[in-house]
């Protein structure tokens, strides 16, 4: 029997049944047995039915690991999904925008590499621009995922996408967004570990607009996480000193709101704010960036040496005084 008259009634049964979002479940046995048999389906991109299917699997399947990213890539899946990008079809492209995201998150930096001679930075221009949210949101994830490699950076900021990110990301309602994700198939119950891992270097990135979404990202995901009672996880992959710092140091005010936003759902204390203006610190503001750099036993005797050199200097200035006026 035809392997894609089968999977059509397949995806019937799946929808029919609301049991869609089990596809993530099943990767690992597509990813063995039936990768070829998904690759076919993507012979006919023009067969609507059959790219809702398709487009929904590889999106999947973009995040099993960077092998099965290259193998998708190699074979044609990247280049379906890129053609299916300039469809109208919101499911399609919600699948499209996720399935780039992953790819650019799991495929490692070769695949980034061909995912810009693909011009995958270009297709995600218009669904930055969708009346979607999600479709907007991955789009964004994707392209800062992918400017977050040095190696393509420049041709990545050639898209004109990244300049959408941050005000996109301020637009945002996080309440609304958050409840969305809770009342959705894919993720009702929050990413799981390893994904929520492959956003922590975009908190640390330099780009502000990688630092945006992440915050807001991880934000969302304490949101659900905490609705239940699972939040214990944010401490477990090491992303409270990375909100902290961006909370004291960043200069975009969407992304410190953020950052704050998410310690208060983990229990965290606030950090004070610091200025890039180190040199006007003031004794507090020393102490709270020697905590937050991991030496806070050492936060006292930082504060006796900077009254003593204070101390010093004033003296000093006094001295040279008395001698001025001596002269005089």
């Amino acid at each position: 029997m035809d392997v894609v008259w089968i999977m059509k009634v397949q995806y019937k049964v799946v929808i029919t049944e609301d049991q869609f979002a089990s596809l993530s479940f099943r990767s690992e046995r597509v990813a063995r047995i039936g990768l070829s048999s998904v690759l076919s389906l993507t012979a006919d991109k023009d067969d609507l039915e059959l790219a809702r299917l398709t487009a929904a699997i590889l999106q999947h399947m973009f995040k099993h690991s960077e092998e099965t990213c290259a193998i998708l890539v190699e074979k044609g899946g990247l280049d379906a999904i890129v053609y299916w990008c300039r469809l109208s079809d919101i499911d399609i492209l919600r699948d499209c925008a996720m399935a780039l995201a992953n790819c650019a998150m799991y495929g490692g930096k070769d695949t980034q590499k061909q995912m810009v001679c693909k011009r995958a930075p270009d297709w995600l221009f218009p669904l930055a621009f969708n009346k979607d949210t999600n479709i907007r949101f991955y789009a964004c994830l994707a392209i800062t995922l992918l400017a977050n490699n040095k190696e393509i950076e420049k041709q990545v900021k050639a898209s004109g996408t990244l300049d959408l990110v941050e005000p996109f990301i301020a637009s945002l309602d996080l309440t609304e967004f958050t409840l969305g994700q809770l009342d959705s198939m894919d993720n009702a119950h929050g990413r799981a570990p390893d994904y929520l891992q492959q956003l922590l270097p975009l908190l640390d990135a330099s780009r502000v607009e990688a630092q945006c979404v992440a915050a807001f990202y991880f934000s969302v995901e304490a949101g659900i996480k905490a609705h239940r009672h699972q939040a214990e996880l944010f401490h477990d992959i090491g992303i409270v000193q990375s909100l902290k710092r961006l909370a004291s140091y960043s200069a975009s005010g969407t992304v410190r709101g953020l950052a704050r936003h998410t310690l208060r759902i983990l229990k965290e204390e606030e950090p004070l704010r610091l200025s890039a203006n180190v040199p006007c610190w003031k004794n507090v503001q020393v102490q709270a960036w020697v905590n937050q750099v991991g030496f806070a036993n050492l936060a006292d005797r930082f504060r006796v040496s900077i009254l003593s050199l204070l101390f010093l200097k004033w003296s000093e200035c006094i001295f040279f005084f008395k001698i001025h006026c001596l002269h005089i």
